[in-house]
């Protein structure tokens, strides 16, 4: 008669549970080594290979403490821990499969035997910890049916994280199925060994069996690997959200590259055609140009230019027939546009530069350049006087920085703040009254979290409920005088404020925000 064996239901359905989860984990792993590249390609595959070992040996430790005989039980504790590597060095193994571009059916058939005999391994050698004597022997059709699921879960992890990717589902839910076959897969594994274990009724333990609770060892294991699997399935979708901004602007800046080169060749068989239709056609509409058109030689030498060159730079057409490009440029300039007209030549493209020409007075005229290869070997480059331009962006330049003294000259705390609460400018005074030393330590940051988080007698003191900011939310002005900012090293200073919302049309994008430290009327 062999031994009675009973079963504890909730740790049984916590090593499933934990099963699934870690399986999840190291699913959006293997997601993300297979989206990413070089370094950091190796760091998933090692937390997810890390984090299917884990997952598994979990599984095993608790499904072992849901075992119950009646006679007390002990393992030997470096054989146990020991048993965790198997696993580990068999998901490894299957992660490292997934790194290849092309992934053969041989591969995945290979690779899952050898995940196979690492998961056996890793259960049969926690069960050889077990102190236990006459051995515990194993039903032999129980053993191999064991082994057997071993392997087929090892290819279903495979395919799922290989080919899971071609199922018409949506990213969560396919993983959440894929996980749940494989947190499935892996347990059925344990218990169906389990199921062919064979405890004769005169086993007895070797050895003094631990008297730590069952429930509490569960508890301390899952919760340690619920963290583990938490902080791995956080720090995937972390790294996917980043991937995802990281593509999205690649491919913003694809469409607009796109949009130029298309504008670009656009233009460029515009003018291919003109130039085939009629040269005469083609230097009448150059001659009446708004712009400065030159045509020159790939080695600079000008051989057409329209009257705006002769009424700009002041030189007769005879002698612009003399000249290079290059004699028209500062003498530090030269070899930059020697460089620029080399990558003319090179990629027959439109390129857009400012360049300063120098008139035969000496006068420095600065200038935008268009140009581009003809297809009869010429450059062609259409030059537009930029001297208003940069004299209005002087002239913003001039009232940034006026705006500026005058913000930095008032005595009140001044700030701005953009729909989200996140700080876009500060003053000198700001920075003097609260004790920051740069803006940079504010900019950018949610203000109230920063200076306004707690009332003057500690009590914290949410955002929904900051008077300035339901005025903001509002579109109205507020004037308050009976509450208090903090400054950068915690102490907290009285304030007077006025807040006043930034409207265009109709709409509310901002606010802008004065204070002044009352501390001494109080």
């Amino acid at each position: 008669m062999l031994v009675q064996i009973s079963w504890n239901i909730s740790l049984v359905v916590l090593s499933v549970l934990v099963a699934m989860i870690g399986s999840f984990a190291a699913l959006t792993h293997a997601q993300r080594m297979r989206e990413s590249s070089g370094r950091m390609a190796r760091l998933w595959m090692v937390a997810g290979g890390c984090t299917l070992g884990v997952a598994i040996w979990v599984m095993h430790f608790i499904g072992m403490l849901a075992w119950h005989l009646p006679i007390p039980i002990a393992f030997n504790q470096s054989l146990t821990i020991f048993s965790v590597l198997p696993a580990v060095a068999a998901a490894l193994l299957g992660f490292w499969v997934l790194r290849a571009a092309r992934i053969s059916r041989q591969r995945i058939i290979v690779s899952g035997l050898l995940m196979g005999a690492g998961i056996s391994m890793m259960h049969y050698t926690g069960m050889a910890a077990l102190k236990m004597f006459p051995a515990i022997e194993y039903d032999p059709f129980m053993f191999g049916l064991s082994l057997l699921i071993a392997v087929v879960a090892s290819w279903g992890a495979l395919l799922m994280m290989y080919q899971g990717e071609y199922v018409r589902m949506l990213p969560i839910p396919r993983f959440l199925l894929g996980a749940i076959i494989m947190g499935l897969a892996i347990s059925g594994m344990h218990y169906t060994a389990m199921l062919g274990a064979i405890i004769q009724p005169v086993s007895l333990c070797l050895t003094g069996a631990s008297r730590i609770e069952p429930h509490l060892v569960a508890l301390m294991v899952s919760l340690t690997s619920f963290v583990w699997f938490g902080g791995g399935i956080f720090a995937s979708l972390y790294d996917q959200r980043l991937a995802k901004t990281k593509i999205q602007a690649l491919r913003t800046l694809e469409q607009q590259h796109l949009r130029l080169q298309a504008d670009s060749q656009r233009q460029s068989a515009e003018m291919m055609q003109s130039l085939r239709e009629s040269e005469e056609r083609l230097r009448m509409t150059l001659k009446f140009a708004p712009d400065l058109v030159f045509i020159c030689k790939p080695d600079g030498r000008i051989v057409y230019v329209n009257d705006q060159v002769i009424e700009s730079l002041g030189y007769t057409r005879h002698e612009l027939y003399d000249m290079t490009v290059f004699d028209l440029v500062p003498h530090d300039w030269r070899e930059v546009y020697r460089q620029q007209i080399g990558k003319i030549r090179a990629d027959r493209e439109r390129h857009v530069y400012e360049i300063c020409l120098v008139s035969k007075a000496g006068g420095k005229i600065p200038m935008e350049l268009n140009a581009v290869m003809l297809p009869n070997n010429r450059i062609y480059g259409g030059c537009r006087d930029i001297t208003e331009r940069r004299a209005v962006q002087q002239a913003l330049r001039d009232s940034e920085e006026n705006l500026e003294r005058l913000l930095n000259s008032v005595a009140e705390g001044i700030y701005g703040v953009d729909t989200e609460g996140l700080c876009t400018f500060v003053n000198a005074a700001f920075l003097r009254i609260l004790g920051y030393q740069d803006a940079q330590e504010v900019i950018g940051k949610r203000i109230h979290e920063l200076i306004h988080h707690t009332h003057a007698d500690g009590s914290h003191y949410p955002c929904e409920e900051c008077r300035m900011y339901q005025a903001f939310k509002g579109g109205e002005a507020v004037h308050v005088d009976d509450e208090v900012f903090w400054r950068r090293d915690g102490t907290s200073v009285s304030v007077e404020y006025w807040s006043h919302s930034i409207i265009k049309n109709g709409i509310v994008t901002g606010a802008v925000a004065t204070f002044l430290d009352i501390s001494s009327r109080k």
